[in-house]
């Protein structure tokens, strides 16, 4: 059992956020890239084994954000200039 699941290229983004992104060769350095839940893991044409990604920080996709929460954002306090 591993402590971090991960998804192969081709496959669909389980959930908004951050992932990290391994190639199967060394041609790339981990990288982080942001996927939308339900959009699909991009190939790469240099690695044969594929890319594996790792969800590194979940998010909410702004799409979700209703009027309540956008109005609850603006209302943190504001500096008065001196």
């Amino acid at each position: 059992m591993s402590f971090f699941k991960t998804f192969k290229s081709g496959q669909i983004a389980p959930a908004s956020g951050v992932y990290a992104v391994m190639h199967s060769t060394p041609h790339r350095r981990i990288e982080r890239v942001v996927y939308v839940k339900g959009s699909r893991f991009q190939r790469c044409r240099t690695c044969p084994l594929g890319v594996l990604y790792r969800l590194e920080e979940a998010s909410i996709p702004v799409s979700s954000i209703t009027a309540a929460d956008a109005r609850f954002a603006h209302q943190a306090p504001v500096e008065e200039a001196l």
